[in-house]
Parts: C-alpha cells; sequence; structure tokens
C-alpha cells in the first residue's frame, strides 16, 4: 500500500483541495472555489472548515468533507449538531488503493473525539452508499423519489432507450437535453408570470428569485410537527443554504393578506447530468393542504418543467395523495429496489442497539423523521 499520509485540514492546504474538488469532478467544477467556501467557511453550525485529507508526497490526493447541519429531535429535545460527510475526491492515479477507507476511519475517530454522538450522510451516490453500509453505516429510510414529466419529455425518454446503440441519432437527443437543461434563463416561464391572485379572497401567488429568510423561518416553526425529527429552518438556515453557488432557485409566496400562508421553494443544478433531474422541488411548507395544493399546481402549470422531482418518503399520506393526483410517479427505478436514495447515520463510539436515539426518538424509524430535498446537498 502506498504511503498516506491522512491529516485535518489546514489552511495552507486549501488550493489543494479547491485544485482537487475541481480535477475530480466530471464535468471540471469551475465554480469549486466558491462552493466549498460556502459550505465549510459559511456554515451556520460547524463554522471551522472540517475536511480530511490524504497526502502522497507531501500533496493532497484524497479529501473527505464534513459540514454541520442541525435537527429538532421531538417535542423535548433540544436542537443536536450532526456533522454530515460529503464532498468526497479521490485523484484518478490513486483510486483502488485503500486510501478511501484510511480516510473514513480517520474522519469517524476524530468526530468521536470531538464530541459528537453521530454523523450522517444525506446525499450519497450508489457506490459511496453500499461502501458505506459495508462500513456499519445505517439507513434511515429510502426517500421514494417522485417526478413529473411532460409529454415531450416522456417521447424523448422513449426514443432515447430504441435508439441507444445508434450513434447518431442518440447523440442528437443527448445535446437537445443539454441545450435544454442549459439554457440561460431556466426559470423564464415563471419569472414571466411575477405573481396571480389565489382563489381565495385576498390571497396572491408570487414568483421571486430570492429567499424571504426571516418569514419562512416564522411559517415553517409554525407549520411543523414538533413530534419529528426535523432540520432547524430559522433564518440563518434559509440564508445560508439558498446561497448554494452551484444551483439557482425559485420561490412561490403564498399570501393572504399580506402574511405568508406557504412557500414552494424550485431548485436547479445547472451541472445535472442523467441519471439526476435537472428540476427539483427543494422544499415546501404551507398552513394548510390547501395552500400547499395551490403552491404545487400553480408551479407545475407555470413552470412547465419537462421533469420535476420531488422526495416523498417521509410526506404524511394526505401530501403524497396530492402529489399522485397532480401526476408525479415513482422514478429512479434502478435505485429504489435497493433502498436509494436514502439519508445515512452512523453511530459514533462504540454504541450499542440502544444508541441508536435522538432525544428519546429511535433515529432508524423512518416515521420519526421529517427530510427534505433541501436537507441534502441534492436539493
Amino acid at each position: 500500500m502506498a504511503d498516506y499520509e491522512i491529516v485535518p485540514y489546514r489552511p495552507e492546504l486549501k488550493e489543494q483541495v479547491v485544485e482537487l474538488r475541481r480535477d475530480t469532478y466530471l464535468d471540471d467544477f469551475p465554480e469549486s472555489r466558491r462552493y466549498l467556501e460556502w459550505k465549510y467557511e459559511r456554515n451556520p453550525y460547524i463554522t471551522e472548515p472540517i475536511f480530511y485529507l490524504a497526502l502522497y508526497a507531501g500533496r493532497v490526493v484524497g479529501m473527505r468533507g464534513i459540514y454541520g447541519t442541525c435537527w429538532h429531535t421531538g417535542e423535548s429535545g433540544e436542537p443536536v449538531v450532526i456533522p454530515c460527510a460529503d464532498d468526497f475526491a479521490i485523484a484518478r492515479s490513486h483510486r483502488d488503493t485503500g486510501v478511501v477507507g484510511r480516510i473514513m476511519r480517520v474522519a469517524l475517530d476524530d468526530l468521536a473525539r470531538r464530541g459528537f454522538a453521530f454523523v450522517m450522510n444525506a446525499s450519497g451516490g450508489r457506490v459511496t452508499v453500499l461502501s458505506s453500509l459495508a462500513m456499519g453505516w445505517k439507513s434511515i429510510g429510502a426517500m421514494e423519489p417522485v417526478a413529473r414529466f411532460t409529454l415531450p419529455r416522456l417521447l424523448w425518454q422513449a426514443l432515447g432507450r430504441r435508439t441507444r446503440g445508434k450513434r447518431l441519432v442518440w447523440r442528437l437527443g443527448r445535446d437537445a437535453d443539454k441545450l435544454h437543461v442549459g439554457h440561460p434563463a431556466p426559470f423564464e416561464r415563471l419569472d414571466r408570470v411575477g405573481a396571480q391572485n389565489g382563489r381565495e379572497s385576498g390571497s396572491r401567488i408570487v414568483v421571486e428569485s430570492n429567499p424571504r429568510a426571516g418569514a419562512m423561518a416564522a411559517l415553517a416553526n409554525r407549520a411543523a410537527d414538533p413530534a419529528r425529527i426535523r432540520h432547524v429552518r430559522d433564518e440563518a438556515f434559509f440564508s445560508w443554504r439558498y446561497g448554494n453557488p452551484i444551483h439557482e432557485y425559485r420561490f412561490l409566496y403564498y399570501e393572504r393578506r399580506g402574511q405568508l400562508e406557504g412557500y414552494l421553494a424550485l431548485g436547479r443544478c445547472p451541472s445535472y447530468r442523467p441519471p439526476m433531474h435537472p428540476f427539483h422541488i427543494a422544499d415546501l411548507e404551507a398552513s394548510s393542504i390547501e395552500v400547499r395544493g395551490a403552491l404545487l399546481e400553480s408551479a407545475v402549470s407555470w413552470g412547465r418543467f419537462p421533469e420535476l422531482l420531488a422526495w416523498t418518503g417521509t410526506e404524511p399520506a394526505e401530501n403524497r395523495e396530492l402529489i399522485s393526483r397532480l401526476g408525479f410517479v415513482p422514478t429512479d427505478h434502478d435505485l429504489r429496489p435497493r433502498g436509494q436514495p436514502c439519508v445515512l447515520l452512523q453511530r459514533l463510539g462504540a454504541p450499542s442497539a440502544s444508541d441508536w436515539t435522538l432525544g428519546a426518538m429511535r433515529a432508524l424509524d423512518l416515521a420519526n423523521w421529517d427530510v427534505r430535498l433541501i436537507d441534502s446537498m441534492r436539493g
């Protein structure tokens, strides 16, 4: 095995970390510096950047990033900061060397010494999830993705399946797909709407490009189920989370007589590539099922997105029924049989079975959680 040194992050290694993250990204990563600074240096829950780095001959050849999340743990529990593992990169010439396992063992030992009880992963890809499960991580449950497809999109997908292997036709379809998702104004239809009156007297739905962090936090805390494990949704969270420099967002706000009664956050990742979906519902909160339905219907009809993804794994039954009525169907069929996408937890230290609790709640019972796309870096 090569002579690797696993070390914590030091500021003098920042340039090498930025370059490694850029060089190992599938389509290059010009936003690498801004993204890492936003995620790790401006995080409201863990303000010290945490990376575990593999050095070879003095150079950074591997990394694992840890950023902060913060969760309410039921009605009586205090908010708990849970480090979240993400941004994993290994230089191409150092893959399949065993360095991955070494980085994670050092990371878990160090996080335990820092006093954290759990570490989580809310954005793992297929390979990362499988390797994590083999190392003792546990899934809290599948997020059950659903998507709504327009008819032209379904026809394109069918054509793609039938022409796979026919290089010229397949390439034309691929290029058309990239042209659409790379459109310079992907939310143009929504932006043209601007605002419309709602069905209720004195109500309207407004489209904006910036989060109303304070008002969203007030509504989220008013509408949340206090008996579930849910991410803290305060003004600091919304201001930070929607500052993601590699995602683009639009917000639909439901107002009634000047009061915010609901919001729906739509996200788009410009670096999209299949099997990811180009547009997604990052978060949705409302004071009633009627307001929720109005926001969803407006997003679908105004945006006319070719694909629109949502997570339903922790949604109540009435919300699932509403989503289904609007034409959302199960998607990601290659991942679903494996219970993916999912949120992973690892108990730090030497836990017994009874230690898998957050506050007084069983951490491995999906019914105890309220997890949205915005709680992962997919959203």
